[in-house]
């Protein structure tokens, strides 16, 4: 790739988050990524818009990201973005049980050590210290294993503290939840201690923070997001993509080139139809307001 070697050109489907950070990585990689994007924006699900209603730019919903979120801080800082997001004052995460009113806040200590477990200001009431042990088994969850292989169910701790977990982070009900996935997030995060679990906000919205300055860098490296090329087909031998078709025609890599999939499950399984994927979804509705 260097000396005058024609650099390999990765094709990567679909401008969200994932298309976005991957054209980056494979810039970096010192690849020369095309991304392919089939309406006019890029950031997918992860974007800012303007409510004429409210006069006022919103997100199409909230995204709190962690400070043990190595993926997204290591994309930040490829494109020259790493002070778009806001840290939260520590680690501080307000529960409210509905049917109770009881009110509570989880509050992991700075460091590594779990201390903040001993102290029940700072734990979910009604649990015990040894409920907590559940986090590092979680951890170790593999396969295709539900949370409630290794959490019981129906417990305080359980209903205050794991339900609500798999609604934010999996969108779906603790016993559906994936234990391999949800114990991915605490590894990354709880057991890393304050610091990695800290909150990060979009203060300027999504769009300013995240997929605004990852489009205006890859129009700087000449590889702009190419908006309205929806992918058609793809044709594939012996598990290779030899081409594929788009609005404007058909592509035909060359050797060496790559395709990226960073599509949505039914756009995926719509250009491979033997690629499993999920097909039980749960909408997520968001109520935007503003304050006088």
């Amino acid at each position: 790739m260097t000396n005058g070697t024609a650099k390999r050109n990765i094709y990567i489907f679909g401008g969200g988050m994932a298309g976005l950070a991957a054209a980056v990585r494979s810039h970096h990689l010192g690849c020369h990524p095309i991304l392919l994007e089939a309406t006019g924006h890029a950031g997918g699900r992860c974007r800012s818009l303007h409510d004429d209603r409210l006069e006022q730019t919103i997100d199409n919903g909230t995204h709190l990201i962690l400070g043990g979120n190595r993926g997204i801080f290591s994309y930040l800082d490829d494109i020259g973005a790493s002070g778009s997001l806001t840290p939260m004052a520590g680690a501080r995460f307000p529960f409210v049980d509905l049917k109770s009113g009881l009110k509570w806040t989880v509050r992991p200590s700075a460091g590594k050590l779990p201390w903040w477990l001993l102290v029940p200001g700072r734990r979910v009431p009604g649990g015990k210290v040894s409920d907590y042990l559940a986090l590092a088994r979680l951890a170790r969850a593999s396969g295709d294993g539900a949370l409630t292989d290794y959490i019981k169910s129906g417990t305080p701790m359980f209903e205050r503290f794991w339900q609500p977990l798999a609604r934010a982070v999996l969108n779906t009900e603790a016993e559906e939840a994936s234990a391999a996935l949800l114990g991915a997030m605490i590894s990354e995060t709880l057991l890393k201690g304050g610091e990695a679990s800290r909150p990060y906000l979009a203060s300027a919205g999504l769009s300013a923070a995240l997929v605004d300055p990852g489009a205006r860098f890859l129009d700087h490296i000449g590889a702009p997001v190419q908006f309205s090329q929806r992918i058609k087909s793809i044709n594939a031998e012996g598990g290779w993509v030899k081409s594929f078709t788009t609005e404007g025609g058909e592509t035909t890599l060359q050797g060496g080139d790559a395709v990226i999939c960073a599509l949505p499950p039914v756009e995926a399984q719509r250009l491979m139809p033997d690629l499993t994927t999920p097909t039980r979804f749960n909408a997520i509705v968001n109520a935007h307001f503003r304050m006088e």
